[in-house]
């Protein structure tokens, strides 16, 4: 059965004011145009809803078990519009996105900080995932968008370029390799390297260098797939690690710099996936404006 919100209208109208006449003035409309909505309804339902004579208008007994019924169903659909206008014109609501880790911790909560600034009732759910599945989860619906370093190639996603994310050499400040103002990819042969495993997309990424520079490297320790974890192996002085810079941002690591790396430089582009054709709630949309004026903005190294 198709609700007939205008005959639910005109049925609660006609009820509450005890007249066609103020009922259809009410509504503006003509005093024959409420009388067919009233007529659909109840042709709808099958039941007579009111009695009227000339001189009293009357619920019958199923129009007053109706009418508390009819009117709940008005203010559900009222108050449903009035949430919507909400969304629409003060981009109320909440808004899922899906980020690789080092953009999730390092990056993300200045964004949502600003944001929080302007919407503070709006809620946020971070997805940390790879890069590979941000694609992924924004590509099934999952996510509104995502933040990722891969997605230029791929056909079911916009990307939108945001911030570019350098690769440094991370070591001990009492390394040899600290001395240097810049390091090279040759610099780093004579020494033990921390490895982060192939779950990893970087990995890939300097796999890719490597075989430019014909460089051979002593990856000796390997952790699965977080920066951190072979963050703690190199401050125990276990080896020197490549990573990229934001993932270098945190301040914990006190025995620890960061020195740049060139011969050739090794940037990641980290930017806005999109799944193509899909449009962003108002929510998300105003979160997006705030990575726009963020553009370019990365934490600075040590």
């Amino acid at each position: 059965m198709n609700l007939d919100v205008d005959g639910l209208r005109a049925f609660v109208r006609i009820y509450e004011l005890g007249s066609f006449h103020q009922a259809a003035s009410d509504l503006c409309i003509s005093q024959p145009a409420l009388s067919r909505r009233l007529k659909k309804l109840e042709t709808l339902i099958g039941v007579r809803l009111l009695d009227r004579t000339t001189q009293k208008l009357s619920l019958t007994a199923v129009g007053r078990d109706f009418y508390p019924q009819a009117q709940r169903l008005l203010q559900e659909l009222h108050d449903a519009a009035e949430r919507l206008r909400d969304v629409s014109q003060w981009r109320a609501g909440s808004v899922t996105l899906a980020a690789i880790p080092t953009a999730a911790y390092h990056y993300l909560p200045g964004i949502i900080r600003r944001y929080a600034e302007t919407y503070p009732d709006n809620r946020i759910r971070i997805m940390d995932l790879s890069a590979q599945d941000v694609v992924r989860t924004v590509v099934r619906g999952d996510a509104e968008f995502g933040l990722s370093f891969i997605g230029k190639q791929d056909m079911d996603v916009d990307f939108e370029p945001m911030l570019d994310d350098p690769f440094v050499l991370v070591c001990r400040r009492d390394h040899p390799l600290a001395r240097k103002r810049r390091g090279h990819w040759q610099d780093l042969t004579p020494y033990r390297l921390v490895h982060v495993g192939s779950r990893s997309s970087s990995s890939v990424l300097l796999d890719l260098v490597l075989n430019q520079v014909s460089t051979q490297l002593k990856w000796f320790h390997e952790v699965d797939y977080q920066f951190s974890s072979g963050l703690g192996l190199v401050e125990a002085g276990l080896g020197v690690m490549v990573l990229p810079r934001m993932a270098f941002a945190d301040r914990r690591y006190l025995e620890l710099v960061s020195r740049p790396l060139a011969g050739p430089v090794l940037t990641r582009q980290i930017g806005i996936v999109r799944r193509v054709g899909a449009s962003l709630s108002p929510a998300a949309e105003s979160l997006v404006e705030v990575f726009l004026r963020s553009r370019g903005r990365l934490p600075a190294g040590r």
